[in-house]
């Protein structure tokens, strides 16, 4: 027999259906669950009901929460003061947007832009592979072309893999999806609703 301590174990997950697979791990291996409310035990229907409850209220709260949140910053903007995160090197200052006045960050920032400037130069040439570590992570591949630059994006887009996938699946069953077709739904789903 074990035990997991908690002070508020209804708050261990953000989901009810994450706490109730921990409530049912604890039932199998006979673990106690203790917090600052009492000890229970999952082999019991009623710890077992009172900690699913107490799980259920917390997800409640935290729904609550976040409309009231949602709620605070659509007023914001109704008035005009919501203000979004900006990008690094620019803070707020009264109602503009302005370089940030800490030296470290403007160096930083023009160093970033220096080092970006000369990549897209190197990719004039040749693609640029980017390490982390001595690793590569990631490539930077110059488009020839508007064309080339679609075809890159598609080959990599969720939704392209997603009709990829739907084409596949109907020729292995013995259908298809003629090309004029697939083109249309391509340009259907990128259509904004």
């Amino acid at each position: 027999m074990g035990a997991i301590f908690g002070l508020e174990v209804s708050r261990l997950a953000r989901s009810s259906a994450d706490l109730q697979r921990l409530l049912e791990l604890c039932s199998l291996t006979d673990t106690l669950i203790v917090d600052a409310d009492g000890i229970y035990d999952l082999s019991s229907f009623n710890d077992r009901l009172l900690l699913g409850l107490k799980g259920t209220m917390s997800e409640a709260e935290l729904h609550v929460l976040a409309g009231r949140l949602q709620g605070a910053k659509r007023a914001a903007a109704e008035r005009g003061e919501l203000r979004a995160p900006l990008p690094v090197g620019y803070v707020y200052e009264d109602d503009a947007t302005v370089m940030d006045p800490d030296e470290e960050i403007r160096c930083a920032v023009a160093d970033v832009k220096a080092r970006l400037s000369a990549y897209l130069r190197q990719l004039e040439e040749s693609p640029v592979v980017i390490t982390r570590n001595g690793r590569p992570v990631a490539v930077l591949i110059a488009p020839a072309d508007e064309e080339d630059l679609e075809r890159l994006v598609l080959a990599y887009s969720p939704r392209m893999q997603r009709l990829l996938d739907e084409a596949r699946e109907r020729i292995q069953q013995g259908g298809g999806l003629e090309h004029t077709d697939f083109w249309d739904a391509v340009r259907r789903e990128g259509d904004p609703e």
